[in-house]
């Protein structure tokens, strides 16, 4: 009965860190055109939390959740005024209407660094080419840390190209 009770509680906090990743909101940049972050999460949720232990077998392990996760330097709010002004919506794309998330996946290592950044999904016209600008261009994270340990998490976060709508014709009086 106490080993149900405490693997229930281990499945409640899975569950409620999950739901809090999840409900980052959306961010919008530029004049003509918005870009912005639009959600970070997780690559794979069924990671269990377990103790780490300073081996060779853990030195390099990539975790999806930890129980403290990676965060951009002041928070959400710093990252969308980051994104606001990194990302520049591509000229070729704005000819085209091309719009869309573009899918960037990375991870936060130990000392806060990014590595292994790359486009997990696109949309072409050089909105792939820019997120990932981006993304590399970023300052680095506090890290993730699991026991109070540092340790390298993959996330992925979505930037949305959209373009605001043309203007509406002038009706003649």
């Amino acid at each position: 009965m106490t080993e149900c009770l405490s693997m229930n509680l281990k499945l409640v906090k899975v569950f409620c860190i999950a739901a809090v990743l999840l409900c980052y909101s959306g961010l919008t940049s530029g004049r003509n055109s918005r870009t912005g972050i639009i959600s970070h999460g997780l690559v794979s949720p069924n990671i269990p939390l377990e103790r780490i232990q300073d081996t060779a077998k853990n030195k390099d392990r990539v975790f999806a959740l930890v129980q403290e996760m990676p965060v951009f330097p002041g928070g959400n709010d710093a990252m969308a005024a980051y994104f606001k002004g990194a990302v520049k919506y591509p000229e070729e794309a704005k000819k085209k209407g091309v719009q869309g998330p573009v899918y960037i996946i990375f991870i936060v290592e130990k000392d806060g660094s990014l590595s292994e950044t790359k486009v997990l999904k696109g949309i072409g016209s050089g909105c792939d080419e820019e997120a990932l600008r981006a993304v590399k261009s970023m300052p680095k994270w506090q890290p993730g840390k699991q026991n109070g340990n540092p340790v390298r998490v993959q996330l992925h976060i979505p930037v949305n190209f959209k373009l605001d709508a043309p203007p509406a014709p002038n009706k003649p009086k």
